[in-house]
């Protein structure tokens, strides 16, 4: 059993109950149960729901093992943008800051 799992029977609360709470998806709370792992974003979540640090909750989870989360591994795959598309978007962001 994870801690988050003894932390929300400790708490008589259904893992819905939970993810009403902490704004994710049910999915998630019971990912993490399993020990699959969960996203830094949805952690922080979980952990202020339930006015714990997120060590406190996570302390048996590998933050960087969820489906779903980025790794740094992933970064050099991520396309850089040319120096026209910097420019274009410099502009469309200026173009929003104006409006």
């Amino acid at each position: 059993m994870t801690n988050l799992e003894t932390i929300r029977r400790n708490r008589n609360l259904q893992q819905q109950e939970l993810a009403d709470l902490a704004k994710v998806p049910q999915a998630t709370i019971s990912r993490v149960e399993s020990g699959k792992g969960a996203t830094l974003k949805s952690a922080m979540k979980i952990a202020r729901a339930l006015d714990l640090s997120v060590e406190e909750v996570f302390g048996d989870v590998n933050l960087d093992d969820a489906d779903d989360a980025p790794t740094f591994s992933d970064l050099p795959t991520v396309p850089l943008l040319t120096p026209e598309e910097k420019e274009r978007l410099g502009r469309v962001l200026a173009a929003k800051r104006v409006a």
